[in-house]
């Protein structure tokens, strides 16, 4: 008797595993699809449509120099061979792709905090998964005036995991909105709007950056923008790479940094203790170790730089390009908390 109840524990079992497998090829499919849709509506301009320019005007908001204007200027030949163009005051960044090799320039050491978080934001805004990632669930939800189908996913990359969301129109099949919450707890969420048809894609002309920080009940703006699009005439042979611009790997697979340790802050002496958070742009070498920072955000007198001595200690895994470390910027946060 006892022999057959284990038997039909150990069926229950393997019935109930399998149901959970399936369930999550379920998931995992239409979530693909999901992503797939919005792909062939709106993403794939760059690579595979005749020679076209992006326009952009850009606001940064929330920062201590006011709200500066900025401007993006992006110019497709081909997946290959472009060329893009930021500024945010007297901040250059130039980027250039000829025949499939990469050159950048940009007139400071470290990136605008804004325009590090600008990435995500610039058309063609596409999303997709790996086969590391983890389809959590799918769901039905407004996104502004339009219902959406929502996948949730988690991204585990060493020591760090973040939590997303995408957003899919369903009428459309355009991207509505991205959110990512990194495990500080800081939420970002993207949004596009006022798509409008140009050579057979739906393509966004108005987006937003809104943050939520740990701690905080609402999010507010830090980057509004405005898209424009043109056909244009640019070919591969008229693309000429400037001399002195420096020329970065092309990476077929990209695996971000992930910290290994992170040994907490002494407070500063002779000022008062207090809570604050400090946050820093950082030049993390191929060694996992942090070689100059900047100050993005300060904490006060005395804690800015026990948090550059703090970070100077952290170890990290260094960002592999196609499984070889290189050096990256990155923004770090350094919380100072009272026991």
């Amino acid at each position: 008797m006892r022999f057959q109840t284990k038997i039909v524990q150990v069926a229950v079992f393997m019935c109930l595993s399998l149901c959970v497998i399936l369930a999550e090829d379920i998931k995992r499919e239409e979530a693909d699809n999901l992503l797939r849709r919005a792909q062939e509506a709106s993403c794939t301009m760059g690579a595979s449509h005749p020679p076209y320019e992006e326009s952009g005007t850009l606001t940064f908001l929330g920062l201590v120099k006011g709200d500066p204007k900025g401007t993006l200027r992006k110019q497709w030949a081909d997946q290959d061979n472009f060329i893009e163009e930021i500024r945010e005051g007297d901040y250059q960044q130039l980027v250039i792709r000829k025949d499939g090799k990469r050159y950048r320039h940009q007139n400071a050491t470290f990136t605008p905090l804004r325009i590090t978080q600008l990435w995500h934001l610039m058309p063609p805004c596409c999303v997709r998964l790996t086969s590391d990632d983890i389809v959590r669930k799918l769901k039905n939800r407004r996104v502004g005036d339009r219902d959406a189908r929502c996948i949730e996913y988690d991204t585990i990359q060493g020591h760090g995991k973040a939590s997303h969301e995408v957003c899919i129109d369903k009428a459309t099949a355009t991207t509505l909105s991205y959110g990512i919450t990194y495990g500080n707890g800081d939420e970002y969420e993207y949004l596009w709007n006022n798509y409008g048809l140009f050579d057979g894609k739906l393509l966004p002309h108005h987006a937003e950056l809104n943050l939520r920080e740990l701690g905080v009940d609402f999010s507010h703006k830090i980057i509004d923008a405005n898209f424009d699009y043109i056909s244009a005439s640019l070919t591969p042979a008229s693309i000429v790479v400037p001399d002195g611009m420096q020329q970065e790997p092309v990476c077929r697979t990209k695996v971000p940094p992930s910290l290994k340790s992170a040994p907490d802050p002494s407070f500063p002496v002779d000022v008062p203790r207090h809570n604050t958070k400090v946050v820093l742009r950082v030049i993390l070498g191929p060694d996992g170790m942090t070689h100059d920072s900047q100050i993005l955000q300060t904490g006060g007198r005395g804690y800015d730089e026990a948090a550059q001595e703090a970070v100077r200690r952290w170890m990290y895994m260094p960002e592999l390009c196609d499984g070889q470390p290189q050096e990256t910027q990155l923004n770090v946060e350094v919380d100072f908390r009272l026991r």
